[in-house]
């Protein structure tokens, strides 16, 4: 599908990523914005429709046992006319359920100690980690 179709490049990756690697999750954000007036991407975010700078993250059997850059490169591969046709920049977090998984028991332990310390003592709320950027995949997970 080319960019003059009436689907935004968001939904065409979502459908491509989704058909190819039958994710268990996928988040697809688009990070465009800060890019509009910064006058090096004006020109690559308009021909882009506002749709030039993307952050993928995808969870999938399919990378279960392939290396992180094995993993770029097929998620490259299928979005290849993405790119040929205005899509400048993608950020890749790709993860086996294998690894979701892990990452998924770590985040309650995280979240169980952060509530622990926020109802011990507030002041100790700055100690939080930083909010992962896989975050936004566990926002099931209690």
């Amino acid at each position: 599908m080319s960019p003059g179709s009436h689907t935004t490049r968001t939904s065409r990756i979502l459908k491509l990523l989704s058909s190819h690697f039958s994710p268990s999750k996928i988040s697809i954000k688009n990070l465009s914005r800060p890019y509009e007036n910064d006058g090096a991407h004006n020109k690559i975010v308009r021909e882009a429709h506002g749709e030039s700078h993307l952050r993928v993250m995808i969870v999938s059997t399919m990378f279960e046992g392939v290396g992180h850059l094995a993993r770029h490169r097929m998620i490259n591969h299928v979005l290849d006319e993405e790119f040929k046709n205005g899509l400048h920049a993608l950020t890749i977090t790709a993860k086996s359920v294998r690894e979701y998984e892990q990452a998924k028991e770590r985040m309650k332990i995280i979240r169980k100690e952060n509530n622990c310390i926020e109802t011990k003592d507030e002041a100790q709320t700055d100690k939080m980690p930083p909010r992962d950027e896989m975050e936004e995949l566990f926002d099931d997970v209690k």
